[in-house]
C-alpha cells in the first residue's frame, strides 16, 4: 500500500466529475494498472463506462476504488472548493505524480500537493480516542476544551500550531506539501504574492502559469526539526492569514 496521496484544490466548478474522471483515467491506465472492474457506489463498473455512468447520475461527486486506486472527488460548498485526491497502492514514482498533476491542472486550479498520509493523519488527529483505537499514547499533547456546552464539552488534542496540519479555509486548504503546485488562482485566493513565493523557493513562475515548488526531496514525515521548521516557513510564505487566523 502506498504511503502517499494527491490532493488538488479547484474553485468550485473548475473541474468537473466528467473531467476529472477523464484525466484520472488516463494516468492509471497508462501506469498499467488492470481497470477491468471498479466499484463506484456499490456499482461496479469498467474504466470506460464510468465516463458515461457519471454523466447519467449526474453525479456532483464520486468515490472510486478497485484495482489498485481510490479516487475521491468531492465538492466542498461551504468553504466554496471542489477536493480530488487519488491514492494507489503501488508505489508511484515523483515523475508519475508531477505528471498526474499536469494532467489535471486547469485555470481554476488553487493547490495541489503530495503528502504521507500516516503523517497527515497524526497531525492533525484531535480525538483522543483516534490514539486509544490505535494503543498509542497522546500523553505529553496540549489539550484544549471542544468549546461545546454541557454535557458535550470535553477535552480535545490541540492540533492548531502543528507542522503538517490540514485548515479548511474559503476558497482553498491551508496545507503544505513538499512538493506542491500553485494554480493560477491561488494568489487572489489566499492573497499571497506568487513573485515572492516563487523568488524565496527558487521556483519558476510566469503570468497565469501553474507554479511548481519542490522544497524537500521526500514527503514530509516529521514534526520536528529541519521538516518541522520548514514546513511552518513554507506555510507563513504560502498563506500569510496563518498566523492571523490562528491556524
Amino acid at each position: 500500500m502506498s504511503t502517499e496521496a494527491i490532493e488538488c484544490i479547484y474553485e468550485i466548478g473548475g473541474m468537473p466529475p466528467r473531467r476529472a474522471w477523464d484525466r484520472i483515467s488516463s494516468w492509471v491506465t497508462g501506469r498499467s494498472i488492470d481497470q477491468d472492474s471498479l466499484m463506484l457506489y456499490g456499482t461496479t463498473l469498467t474504466s470506460q463506462s464510468v465516463g458515461a455512468y457519471l454523466d447519467e447520475k449526474r453525479l456532483e461527486h464520486f468515490f472510486i476504488e478497485g484495482n489498485g486506486c481510490a479516487i475521491r472527488y468531492s465538492p466542498v460548498g461551504a468553504f466554496e472548493h471542489c477536493l480530488v485526491t487519488i491514492q494507489c497502492d503501488e508505489t508511484v514514482r515523483v515523475d508519475e505524480w508531477v505528471a498526474l498533476a499536469s494532467m489535471l491542472a486547469t485555470s481554476q486550479l488553487v493547490t495541489a500537493r503530495v503528502y504521507n498520509l500516516e503523517y497527515e493523519f497524526w497531525q492533525n488527529a484531535s480525538d483522543p480516542l483516534q490514539y486509544t483505537a490505535r494503543g498509542r499514547s497522546y500523553e505529553g499533547l496540549s489539550l484544549q476544551s471542544n468549546a461545546l456546552p454541557f454535557p458535550l464539552e470535553r477535552k480535545v488534542i490541540d492540533t492548531s500550531r502543528n507542522p503538517g496540519r490540514r485548515v479548511l479555509r474559503r476558497g482553498y486548504v491551508e496545507a503544505v506539501g513538499a512538493i506542491m503546485w500553485l494554480g493560477p488562482t491561488f494568489a487572489a485566493r489566499t492573497g499571497s504574492r506568487v513573485e515572492d513565493i516563487c523568488e524565496r523557493w527558487n521556483a519558476k513562475c510566469g503570468p497565469g502559469e501553474v507554479v511548481e515548488l519542490r522544497v524537500f526531496p521526500n514527503c514530509f514525515e516529521s514534526a520536528s526539526g529541519v521538516e518541522g521548521e520548514l514546513q511552518d516557513r513554507l506555510r507563513y510564505s504560502l498563506f500569510p492569514e496563518a498566523r492571523v487566523n490562528g491556524g
